[in-house]
């Protein structure tokens, strides 16, 4: 796991932080880690981006469901 430092933050960030934190019942570095955690998360946009690259990548080809040869595979 990556570890960041971060420097030159306002105490009174820094105070607020640990107040949220303690309303959860975190520690602030849990929290913290959430909060970095959640913010570099894939927006929908992106990740409807990223599926239309994909299906791009395949010659704009829709691809089937194989559930329902997977199911007649198995039970005829």
């Amino acid at each position: 796991m990556a570890q960041v430092l971060v420097r030159n933050l306002d105490e009174r960030v820094v105070e607020r932080l640990k107040e949220e934190a303690e309303k959860r019942g975190m520690s602030l570095e849990g929290h913290l880690r959430e909060i970095l955690t959640e913010q570099a998360r894939p927006t929908m946009e992106e990740i409807r981006q990223r599926f239309l690259h994909i299906q791009e990548s395949y010659g704009g080809c829709i691809l089937s469901d194989s559930a329902e040869s997977i199911h007649e595979d198995r039970y005829g």
